[in-house]
């Protein structure tokens, strides 16, 4: 080989050795949270994985009480319960539509359960925007979490994006089904409520039904009790009002 191309040679390593150094250097601080980052730092994922599983249960089961709302404008004012019939009015929740309401609980609620990490004065903290994903399932609800936070202490870094999701085993989806198709069969209607024939279907899907008159308004409740996966009982509550 001639000297010219030993220089050469010599040339594209050691550009090589200068690139790799850079390349050291500009990412050194930045740990994989996979392997567990440095110390402590896995508590900040532990703390929002916390979180996030408790106001995603407060969510499901709030928003059952509510009707399958979270917020909304249609509220019974002597109940406080909302309603999905008022006179020939229609307000009963599609699935995605309730979907949207516990994802709207649990991405306001999450930013309130972290408090801006003050639980974490010893690291410096950075995080984007929460954004919460819902499906419903029959036996089943899960909500999923993308969250970036970046986790610094001195020159070491720990990045986190996504957490894992949060399944809460109640059978919303079987509930909303029940339900709509009381409404479709119109087993609640001008002629009052036929309830033979929503004990009989709520019986097939293991339910319980209660209904309590309330002058112009009945208040409904669909139970579930024999949810064994469950620690209490999932209630679906609504208000129907009868207009003359």
């Amino acid at each position: 080989m001639n000297k010219k191309g030993q220089v050469t040679i010599f040339v594209i390593l050691g550009i090589l050795i200068v690139v790799a150094g850079v390349l050291y250097f500009s990412f050194r601080d930045v740990v994989d949270s996979s392997v567990g980052g440095f110390s402590g730092s896995n508590q900040v994922k532990v703390f929002v994985d916390e979180c996030f599983e408790e106001v995603s249960e407060e969510a499901v089961y709030l928003v059952g009480e509510g009707g399958g709302y979270f917020i909304s404008e249609n509220f019974s004012e002597e109940t406080g319960f909302n309603y999905h019939l008022y006179g020939e009015e229609n307000y009963f929740p599609s699935l995605e539509t309730i979907e949207e309401e516990i994802s709207l609980y649990v991405a306001t609620n999450l930013f309130f359960c972290i408090n801006d990490f003050q639980d974490f004065s010893e690291f410096e903290i950075k995080y984007g925007k929460i954004d919460v994903s819902t499906e419903i399932f029959n036996d089943s609800v899960e909500v999923g979490l993308d969250f970036p936070v970046s986790v610094r202490k001195g020159e070491e870094v720990v990045r986190f994006e996504s957490f894992d999701k949060i399944i809460i085993p109640v059978r919303l989806g079987e509930m909303h089904f029940v339900l709509d198709k009381l409404i479709s069969e119109d087993y609640y209607g001008e002629k009052g409520i036929c309830l033979s024939c929503i004990d009989e279907l709520v019986y097939e899907h293991n339910f319980v039904f209660e209904h309590v008159g309330l002058g112009e308004e009945d208040l409904f409740l669909l139970i579930d009790f024999e949810n064994e996966k469950t620690e209490k009982p999932y209630m679906f509550v609504f208000v129907n009002r009868r207009l003359k």
